[in-house]
């Protein structure tokens, strides 16, 4: 599991760690100084050694110290090394949390980043067979919760060299007592370990799939809250909402308990363990005085062993618990992304002409395996020609749409561009969408002002004012510009809802009309307007002499079209 968690950290951070960790090592090293010195130490402040000399042969690095300074008392020279040592311990580890904190932070933006962008390259497709809100909670929960175990397994190094350091320690002075201590608390530990981690994965599991319906359901409440409103329904949602909240708490509450207990069988373990030593002490009549030293490192130890272990358990145990998060970010960073989704202008030297005709020939697809939903569809679209594609609901007009703009690609058949085949390989792909302006059957408006909206995806210095300007008298948008209180620079509310239906729809004809495209290909995009407006619309559209091709349900917008297709069972007929 570790070498997984250390396969998904970007390559760019990964020497970040090795930084980190000697960070780490120096404050361990400090630390582990300073309690060596808690012997000697003690030893001279109880009078256990009468003199410098008896100091210095026992611990001969001091009387180098000693001397180099100029100092003649040993308890000043042992009180100013142990002093030492704990602040530049502090100091590093200071610096090694800066640093931890900020690589988590580095990692989680770049895993974020990699997971929206292996979403954003993915083929329509993929997102028909995915929930939205479940990729909403994986780009943020699960990899902000990813971030917390990789910060946990820092803690873990850290806590373990410490203890094996501490342990060490602990041998030199006393070989009996410390494996006494060791055989204990190592046969606690491995039953601890061993009877809760299937639990905690079981209980990771759940808690993976719960919250990702919680964000689910939330989407499906504040996106349906018209319908929520009408039909008064409030308490329903609610009740629905509190049931799946209910299957979060079970597992985080049996969590936090496993959490607390280490803590409190540590303590118990080490008070047990304290107690034993004074009853062996007592019962066996040794001379106490000149075994001070020795306790109060012991019980020294023993505190800062505490923690250390508590944390090693806590996060052995979070790293467990978490195995389901770890899983998915390896998973959905595994998504190959596709280059014709994010080929950038430098990359796209293979120029696609558009001077004769769009042809589709033998087009046949299917959802579900043996049920056609287009069947050995042929047509020819000449440039400059505005058709109409006509059917029933579920008859494929929506899907031919999306085949033609390039975001279906699992079709057989071939569809032409002149003489230049396109497909999910094809080097004329990605420059063939840049000629297509769509307008879909509901359209998006981002929280943002018109302008932004209608050059979306445009940087505010590149925004051309004269093409926004053309845009904007085209779809007939300017017709309501004016009661704008900021004209182009209102802010059109969270989904356009400061705009009407009809509005919207026009601003999203701004939208596909501000790239100039060749090819306009329209999903029913007026259905909301007036029969006036969309009359008009389609005049417009007839005027601009690109090649348009429009689904719609309208005789009188039939009647303005070169040229009327229907899918009548997956064939196409021309009326």
């Amino acid at each position: 599991m570790l070498f997984k968690i250390y396969s998904l950290i970007p390559k760019n951070l990964r020497s970040k760690i090795i930084f980190i960790l000697i960070l780490v090592i120096m404050s361990i090293v400090f630390e582990l100084f300073s309690l060596a010195l808690i012997i000697p130490l003690m030893s001279s402040i109880f009078g256990l050694e009468t003199s410098l000399t008896n100091t210095n042969s026992q611990y001969p690095f001091l009387n180098d110290l000693n001397n180099f300074f100029g100092l003649n008392n040993i308890n000043i020279l042992l009180v100013i090394l142990f002093l030492s040592g704990i602040i530049l311990k502090n100091i590093i580890l200071m610096a090694s949390y800066k640093n931890l904190y900020s690589m988590k932070f580095l990692i989680e933006k770049e895993l974020s980043s990699k997971l929206l962008l292996n979403y954003i390259s993915s083929p329509y497709s993929f997102f028909m067979k995915r929930n939205t809100s479940n990729l909403l909670h994986n780009v943020t929960q699960e990899i902000w919760k990813f971030c917390d175990v990789v910060a946990g397994c820092f803690y873990l190094i850290a806590e373990i060299i410490i203890f094996l350091g501490i342990v060490s320690i602990l041998f030199i002075v006393n070989t009996k007592v410390t494996s006494l201590i060791i055989i204990i608390l190592g046969i606690f530990g491995y039953f601890f370990l061993k009877f809760y981690k299937k639990k905690l994965e079981t209980l990771g599991d759940e808690k993976v799939l719960y919250e990702s319906l919680r964000i689910k359901q939330l989407g499906d409440i504040f996106g349906g809250v018209k319908d929520i409103l009408m039909k008064n329904n409030q308490n329903y949602m609610l009740e629905i909402f509190k049931k799946n909240y209910d299957r979060i708490i079970k597992p985080t509450v049996y969590l936090n308990v496993l959490r607390a207990i280490p803590r409190v069988w540590v303590e118990v373990s080490f008070i047990s363990l304290i107690s034993i030593f004074l009853i062996y002490i007592l019962t066996t009549g040794l001379n106490i005085t000149l075994l001070i030293p020795q306790i109060i490192f012991f019980t020294v130890c023993l505190i800062r062993l505490f923690p250390s272990i508590t944390k090693i358990l806590f996060n052995f145990q979070l790293i467990s618990f978490s195995s389901s998060t770890i899983n998915l970010v390896n998973k959905e960073t595994q998504i190959k992304i596709d280059k014709q989704y994010i080929m950038s202008e430098k990359e796209d030297n293979k120029i696609l002409g558009f001077n004769d005709s769009i042809e589709v020939r033998d087009l046949s697809f299917e959802y579900i395996k043996n049920k056609k939903i287009l069947d050995n569809i042929n047509i020819r679209i000449k440039k400059n020609q505005m058709i109409a594609i006509t059917g029933k609901s579920g008859s494929g007009k929506s899907t031919l749409l999306n085949i033609l703009l390039g975001l279906i690609n699992d079709y057989n058949g071939e569809i032409y561009i002149d003489k230049n085949l396109l497909s999910e390989k094809s080097e004329y792909l990605f420059n063939w969408k840049k000629k297509i302006g769509y307008i879909p059957q509901s359209i998006f408006i981002y929280d943002d002002t018109l302008r932004r909206n209608i050059a979306f995806g445009v940087h505010d210095e590149d925004i051309n004012e004269n093409l926004i300007d053309k845009s904007i008298s085209m779809s007939k948008v300017d017709e309501f510009l004016h009661n704008m209180q900021h004209s182009k620079e209102t802010n059109l509310g969270e989904g356009g809802i400061k705009l009407s239906g009809g509005q919207i729809q026009r601003v999203g004809i701004a939208r596909a009309l501000y790239s100039d495209p060749d090819v306009l290909i329209l999903d029913e995009p007026t259905s909301a307007l007036n029969s006036k407006i969309e009359k008009e619309i389609f005049t417009i559209l007839k005027d601009l002499k690109k090649t348009v091709i429009i689904v719609t349900h309208n005789k009188e917008n039939m009647d303005i079209c070169d040229e009327v297709y229907e899918i009548i069972d997956g064939k196409i007929h021309k009326k």
